[in-house]
């Protein structure tokens, strides 16, 4: 047998590189003319040699200072192996390999990781998003200001979503480093920065529809349908970049936690409604509308009503222990 490959292998047992010997003896160690040169202190420069033998080849120590260790532990001056057996060299640890051993089946890649969210890798696209991101949040707070000073209360609010907007991707940049050994830091940041702009586009329309309708159920749709969309759809796209799921699990994955968070909303907001309080509440907040587009009744309408929602008050007082 006249080749080898030799896998250096990190602390984890993964392969770092290989090195594919040609020709019996090669030499191991630090050396540059060695066959395999091994950046390890602890390994000399001629350290041991890898020779034919009966069984494959044989790795003998060649008067090393810290000698070499089979599979098992133990120190040896010759080491007889076979494919896929490592031996201990220095503090580094090789596995010899025959060229013909059978290999694992190629991985089929479905999909490239980054399918669906490609133009968040864009620095232009990415830089524009945080930008109208930035600006809806400006405007939504002037839109609701009424007059008031608003400049303490817009940087605070910047401030602090450029902060959670941070962690957020920073958290998605470490993942994205773990798997595909990219950071993506501004990906991540684009993406982050769209689920944002979904919840401000439909926070606002769910205070529009709110004052307009106000005994309609539709706002309270819109908010569940803002929430499902603004957690669903940045997940979804996150895992585009740090994974090779396939489209359909990526969206499963994304919709199941969106949904998950919109029930527990939709059961908090059940046990809020069911609490019983002598306060009046409105859940709308005004907005500065023509008076043509707001909704009225007849004072006649409006009494009779107040008059109904007094006998249900007064029904549920008179439950109460």
């Amino acid at each position: 047998m006249g080749q080898v490959i030799v896998e250096v292998l990190d602390g984890r047992g993964a392969v770092r590189h290989r090195v594919d010997v040609i020709a019996l003896p090669a030499t191991i160690g630090r050396a540059y003319d060695s066959a395999v040169v091994l950046d390890d202190p602890y390994v000399d420069p001629v350290h041991a040699r890898i020779v034919a033998s009966d069984g494959w080849v044989a790795i003998e120590d060649a008067g090393s200072t810290n000698g070499i260790r089979a599979s098992r532990g133990e120190a040896a001056a010759r080491v007889n192996v076979v494919s896929g057996d490592t031996v201990r060299v220095g503090r580094t640890v090789l596995r010899f390999v025959d060229p013909s051993r059978p290999l694992a089946p190629t991985l089929a890649d479905a999909q490239r990781p980054t399918t669906g969210a490609s133009w968040a890798t864009q620095p232009v696209v990415a830089w524009s998003v945080l930008i109208a991101t930035t600006v809806l949040i400006v405007v939504g707070e002037l839109w609701a200001a009424d007059n008031r000073p608003v400049t303490s209360t817009v940087l605070s609010l910047l401030l602090g979503w450029f902060l959670l907007l941070g962690v957020w991707a920073g958290i998605w940049a470490v993942i994205n480093r773990i798997v595909v050994h990219r950071f993506r830091f501004l990906a991540h940041m684009a993406i982050g920065s769209l689920a944002g702009a979904i919840a401000i586009l439909f926070g606002q329309t769910e205070a529009f529809v709110g004052f307009l309708f106000p005994a309609s159920a539709m706002a309270a749709i819109l908010g569940i349908v803002a929430e499902v969309t603004a957690i669903g759809v940045p997940i979804a796209l996150h895992l585009a970049l740090v994974s090779t799921l396939s489209r359909a699990k990526r969206w499963s994955i994304a919709l199941a936690f969106g949904a998950a968070i919109g029930a527990m909303t939709v059961a908090s907001q059940v046990i809020d409604h069911r609490k019983f309080s002598t306060t009046p509440t409105v859940a709308a907040r005004l907005e500065p509308l023509p008076a043509s587009w707001i909704p009225a009744q007849a004072p006649d309408t409006f009494f009779t009503e107040v008059r109904r929602l007094r006998t249900r008050v007064d029904a549920m007082a008179a439950e109460r222990p």
